[in-house]
């Protein structure tokens, strides 16, 4: 399990990366990722993460409570997950506090309902969300009444993924709010590069058509 290591950005072959777009606009775009990538130190992740650690034991002290994965997420077996690795992080981190551990992990198959129907909470676990189309998995995986019991914890997420996930369950813990390329102010941006390479294409082909009749004009002279 990655622990204790710290992997920054490497300009360089971020760079290349931006070299190795085709066009001017894929570079522009490229160059943009680039600039609004954050990087998060593990220092800085395990403050995150053990801060949400302590306040969703603070929900379900007292309670029955398991960890609830969906049988498979964006068609990727949950072992190899983030989601898979915050378990572990959560039961090094709750057994070192001595916190109560969960009473069972759920990898949801369809079957066996009833022996895990009885717990109070069901909880969802990563290390960041997006877009919160993921943690929407969830919920198509249980039933109305189940579904009301989910608390979604996530050291990192985003304004977009926040709101999202706010209207489609009861209960979320959270650490930091990042930004990502989904709000407005970037994509706005990233509307106005787009806007700019239309341009200058539009100004390539009349220049080009201008050359062409040009041409096409000597040619009828002669």
């Amino acid at each position: 399990m990655p622990k204790l290591e710290n992997h920054p950005i490497n300009y360089e072959r971020a760079q290349q990366w931006i070299n190795f777009q085709t066009c001017d606009l894929a570079k522009e775009i490229a160059k943009y990722i680039i600039k609004h990538t954050r990087y998060v130190s593990w220092e800085k992740f395990k403050e995150q993460y053990e801060h949400v650690f302590d306040e969703l034991n603070k929900k379900i002290v007292g309670h029955d409570w398991c960890v609830f994965f969906p049988k498979e997420m964006s068609g990727v077996d949950i072992i190899y997950k983030s989601n898979y690795w915050m378990l572990l992080l959560l039961y090094d981190y709750f057994k070192e506090k001595k916190y109560k551990l969960p009473g069972l992990v759920v990898i949801e198959n369809g079957t066996y309902r009833d022996v895990y129907e009885k717990y109070e909470y069901f909880i969802a676990l990563d290390d960041c969300s997006y877009s919160g189309g993921q943690m929407l998995q969830y919920r198509y995986s249980l039933n109305k009444t189940l579904r009301d019991r989910i608390i979604v914890v996530l050291p990192y997420i985003s304004n977009y993924a926040l709101k999202l996930i706010e209207k489609s369950y009861k209960t979320i813990i959270y650490g930091e709010i990042m930004t990502n390329l989904g709000d407005k102010k970037k994509m706005e941006t990233l509307n106005i590069l787009f806007l700019i390479s239309k341009i200058k294409l539009c100004l390539k082909i009349k220049i080009c058509l201008m050359i062409k009749m040009c041409l096409i004009y000597q040619n009828l002279m002669i």
